[in-house]
């Protein structure tokens, strides 16, 4: 509990709801067959046929003022039977970003995570991404056991990013900027660890989206659902592959 008896998770966070909160279940991923997904935009012929997931559940910090700056985040998946494509959109302050290479402390900068369990059973994978591409993902068991193994080398280069703010951000941007951070999984990576099957249309998996900065003055973070602890498959939404 924080000084005022309120409930707060095992990081020392404050989840709050907004009002008439619609707890969302499931992400339908869309198929498409288009091409040059990563640049292209938001709204055009490719993006403009997902569907959108909004970043609405607010973690604040134990002791953090609820009126204090939040960003807004959006983000759109597609799927062509072997890759996965995501796209954030973030409207930001206080950005920051220091880690220059993969498996860092990317949470620590202006940061967008997807957490995501093939089939919905077995390990799962937070695929974390800093507002300048760099990424931090590592196959999990059990966060609090930390049965943790990191992805290799050869699977990271495997992963295309795609991010408009470019070059290290070691002072903080505090005006309001707006940024995109896109992203294709091969699933080859998931057919070697966890042994799915391709085509990736008809499957159910499970996951959710986050945005956090935790090194930054912008310490608020962001889920897709309400969830116990931001590492919580069992709270984790439904990703359908059409």
């Amino acid at each position: 509990m924080d000084s005022k008896g309120r409930k707060l998770d095992a990081f020392n966070v404050r989840v709050v709801t907004p009002e008439k909160f619609n707890e969302p279940q499931a992400y339908i991923i869309r198929k498409t067959n288009a091409e040059d997904f990563l640049s292209s935009p938001w709204d055009g012929d490719v993006w403009g046929k997902a569907n959108t997931a909004e970043l609405a559940v607010k973690r604040f910090k134990a002791g953090a003022d609820e009126n204090t700056f939040c960003s807004k985040v959006s983000v759109k998946m597609l799927h062509d039977g072997k890759n996965i494509y995501g796209l954030f959109k973030v409207d930001d302050k206080y950005v920051k970003a220091v880690c220059t290479k993969d498996q860092g402390a990317t949470c620590l900068d202006s940061c967008v995570e997807i957490f995501l369990r093939p089939q919905g059973r077995g390990s799962y994978y937070n695929f974390e991404f800093n507002c300048i591409g760099k990424l931090l993902c590592w196959e999990m068991e059990d966060y609090w056991r930390r049965l943790f193994d990191p992805l290799t080398e050869k699977e990271l280069k495997s992963i295309q990013r795609y991010h408009t703010l470019k070059g290290v951000i070691s002072s903080e941007i505090k005006e309001d900027t707006r940024w995109f951070l896109g992203f294709c999984i091969p699933a080859e990576i998931f057919v070697k660890r966890n042994h799915i099957s391709l085509p990736l249309s008809g499957q159910i998996w499970t996951g959710a989206f986050m945005k956090c900065a935790q090194g930054t003055s912008n310490t608020t973070g962001l889920t897709w659902k309400k969830m116990e602890t931001f590492h919580w498959p069992a709270d984790f939404g439904l990703f359908i592959f059409e």
